[in-house]
């Protein structure tokens, strides 16, 4: 959010408005028999994606061997994290994997994916990459999108505007997931991904749907690419015994400040706070203040 508070109309040296690439969700999609793999599956360890603009390791997914994560047929997907911000892709980047899967002991534990995946930028629309597990065959898919002319909306917060007394409406949990408005509909190598939980959508939180102080949401990511021309859409469900409540509200993209909005669930009013900042060039900018015009 480096750019957020400057004012309207400065365009800052090492301000942008580039092309991003969009990280939808990471899937373990396939095991064969010959690796040894098992589902359910304890994963843990690190993705990151590493571009231009500092060199360093923008964490996209990290699990501690104590706090691994289970993965099923069912649900093969990783809880994504991250990024921290925007990852650049005006220039070639890198996205680094090392899983691991949690055995009886650390010494059994099994190396699940080691790669370093190179993106030069030259996939259009959505992009699929089937990566194998060291020659035995196990397949994972990493969803991706270049988003072009686009500018970084972080969800500061989402917060329920009722008093603390009521009875929550997501102690049953719920979703909160985004889109970037418009896209070109690119045609998926696989048709049954059209179905898949996280398709053009990047998931800030998804089952426990815990509060923090003043009624905000507690959310596992926060940064979204939206084109500068176009809209960001936000989608709130919230489960109840009878079924699922849903809210949307679209919000205008602009190139700095902060926006609120409103929605109505259920009986409850949502407030959704998001700030709009420009990309950066280079973190040497960083050091020289957000302030020097162009």
């Amino acid at each position: 959010m480096h750019y957020t508070h400057i004012t309207p109309g400065q365009r800052p040296l090492g301000a942008l408005i580039d092309s991003t690439l969009q990280i939808y969700s990471l899937k373990l999609a396939e095991i064969e028999d010959g690796s040894g793999l098992k589902w359910p599956l304890e994963v843990y360890g690190m993705v990151a994606a590493r571009d231009s603009v500092d060199h360093n390791r923008n964490i996209l997914f990290s699990r501690r061997r104590s706090n691994c994560q289970i993965l099923t047929q069912e649900d093969p997907f990783l809880r994504l994290t991250g990024p921290s911000r925007a990852i650049v892709s005006r220039e070639p980047l890198n996205v680094e994997i090392e899983l691991k899967v949690k055995c009886a002991t650390k010494s059994e534990d099994k190396p699940l994916m080691s790669f370093f995946c190179y993106y030069s930028g030259s996939h259009c629309g959505i992009c699929t990459l089937y990566i194998p597990l060291e020659g035995d065959f196990c397949t994972m898919e990493l969803s991706s999108e270049e988003v072009y002319e686009s500018v970084q909306a972080t969800a500061v917060g989402i917060r329920v505007c009722v008093p603390e007394e009521t009875p929550s409406i997501f102690k049953n949990g719920g979703r909160v997931v985004c889109s970037s408005l418009p896209r070109r509909r690119a045609k998926l190598p696989n048709p049954e991904h059209r179905t898949g939980p996280s398709f053009w959508q990047v998931v800030l939180q998804d089952g426990a749907m815990t509060s923090c102080s003043q009624g905000y949401l507690d959310l596992s990511r926060h940064v979204v690419f939206v084109k500068l021309c176009g809209m960001l859409e936000v989608l709130i469900e919230a489960n109840s015994r009878s079924g699922a409540m849903a809210a949307q509200v679209s919000i205008q993209a602009i190139d700095c400040n902060i926006t609120q909005n409103e929605c109505q669930l259920g009986d409850s009013k949502l407030e959704i706070t998001v700030a709009w900042s420009r990309l950066v060039w280079d973190k040497l900018w960083i050091t020289r203040g957000a302030n020097e015009e162009l």
